[in-house]
């Protein structure tokens, strides 16, 4: 088994058989940052296996004890973020793209290209093969941002906020409007996985991320 150069702290000795487990361990990751994560790797930091690469695992490793199959899938993004292991390891890849994992590519690039179309097929599968199932990954190769806030949570980390509830334009906190340029938002645009909300936490309060489609 390897972690990998950067994160075993010294170099791979490639001259034995191993298999890679680094980057492919689903515990922290939510699917929007898991995906990406995963589709960037580069298995056993070589482009195609060989008779000393000889493949990668995938774990999902939950911090708590959980009551039931049913409860991984809602609380991980196993099946998104196992087809993207799957598309990694049967393609390959020619780098290791750290700099991809955590932020999307720029619009246009090779690497966004490539990702974008991975992205399409991703949610084909969602959409054909898992209806009923949970499976919560949102398109984001075009997806733009508006953010909003800040909201005072007052020292309490769940604590909640309209923007959680419903998608507006402005919203009022005691004597402060807060907004952002969101036009008009149709509610057919804002289906239930599609419309995404995730909380930012600052030293005191909270940034609203809405990600619209």
């Amino acid at each position: 088994m390897c972690w990998g150069e950067n994160e075993a702290g010294h170099a791979l000795d490639k001259s034995a058989r191993y298999i890679d487990c680094n980057g492919f361990y689903l515990d922290w990751m939510d699917s929007q940052t898991g995906v990406p994560q995963v589709f960037f790797q580069q298995p056993c930091e070589v482009p195609r296996g060989d008779a000393r690469a000889l493949g990668s695992i995938f774990c999902v490793w939950t911090d708590g004890a959980l009551g039931s199959e049913q409860r991984l899938l809602e609380q991980y993004p196993f099946y998104p973020c196992v087809l993207t292991f799957a598309e990694r390891i049967w393609r390959g890849s020619r780098e290791k793209r750290r700099d991809c994992m955590a932020r999307i590519p720029s619009k246009g690039t090779e690497e966004w290209k490539a990702f974008a179309e991975f992205e399409r097929r991703l949610v084909y599968h969602r959409d054909h093969y898992f209806a009923g199932i949970p499976f919560a990954y949102v398109e984001q190769a075009d997806m733009e941002w508006r953010l909003i806030g800040p909201f005072d949570h007052h020292g309490q980390n769940d604590f909640s906020f309209d923007p959680e509830r419903i998608i507006k334009e402005e919203y009022a906190v005691n004597d402060t409007v807060l907004g952002c340029s969101l036009g008009k938002l149709a509610e057919a645009r804002c289906r239930s996985v599609h419309c995404m909300i995730c909380s930012m936490p600052t030293a005191k309060s909270f940034v609203r991320g809405i990600g619209l489609r």
